[in-house]
């Protein structure tokens, strides 16, 4: 399984932000031959003052299909906000083409997971990733790689670094992390791949792209039930009752006791 987290750059014009995308994802494609690619969170909203309409919008998605079909990739996005009201999403294009999640909300369609050639997937946004548990679901439901459109850190970066390979480790998974390359000298750009037993790779701070290659069955091998608790990691992810999530996952209000 092939990775890459595509870093963004903050463009001041329309035309040259859509142009830097469409050459950045055929670049990444020709040289990688990435099995899937990763974009940042709010990417085309990046820079003050430009609007998008939903021609422009229809036009990226074009084109995202036909790069994701011509180099048989797939595509991650995070939100696509192209004015004040549109909602959080995230989007995934198969590498036929094909959007295959429609318009992913959270808070409506939450805990989808997405059944690949190369395991199950789910996109989690950089809002909700911090909040532990809603991984841990996503992986009680089977999610082995859990993609995160994110943002530069303008603080406690060691924290978070670690905090992704903790929440990797304590949920047997394969977490791939997405920021864009920012101007602003308070924020660092940090993109991250991380397996349980380490982070496997880390961006430099203006570094366009962040790739590696992963064995297909590391989380399913990670998993494989070890009553020796030496072998795997396996009671990590199941150590919790996971009957105790249905009502959490299923409730029409918050559960309290």
């Amino acid at each position: 399984m092939k990775i890459a987290c595509l870093q963004t750059s903050v463009l001041k014009n329309k035309q040259d932000v859509l142009k830097h995308i469409f050459y950045a994802l055929k670049e990444s494609c020709e040289i990688y031959s990435p099995d899937f690619i990763l974009l940042p969170n709010n990417f085309l909203s990046l820079s003050q003052g430009i609007v998008y309409t939903k021609q422009d919008v229809s036009e990226l998605f074009e084109m995202f299909s036909s790069i994701a079909k011509q180099f048989k990739t797939y595509i991650i996005t995070g939100t696509i906000n192209y004015s004040n009201s549109e909602p959080a999403n995230a989007y995934i294009i198969n590498n036929e083409g094909f959007v295959i999640n429609g318009d992913f909300v959270f808070e409506e369609d939450a805990y989808v997971v997405f059944d690949t050639e190369f395991g199950k997937i789910a996109v989690v946004l950089e809002e909700n990733f911090w909040i532990v548990e809603n991984t841990r679901i996503f992986c009680l439901k089977g999610a082995e790689v859990i993609f995160v459109p994110g943002e530069p850190w303008n603080k406690e970066v060691e924290v978070k670094k670690a905090s992704i390979w903790g929440i990797s480790a304590l949920n047997c998974v394969l977490v791939a992390y997405c920021s864009y390359r920012s101007k602003n000298t308070a924020t660092t750009t940090k993109s991250i791949i991380a397996s349980p037993y380490e982070i496997i790779k880390e961006s430099e701070e203006l570094e366009k792209l962040l790739f590696t290659e992963i064995e297909n069955d590391l989380i399913q091998s990670i998993r494989e039930p070890d009553l020796s608790l030496k072998k795997t990691l396996w009671w990590v992810l199941y150590n919790r009752n996971p009957k105790m999530y249905h009502e959490l996952i299923n409730a029409n209000q918050p559960v309290v006791e």
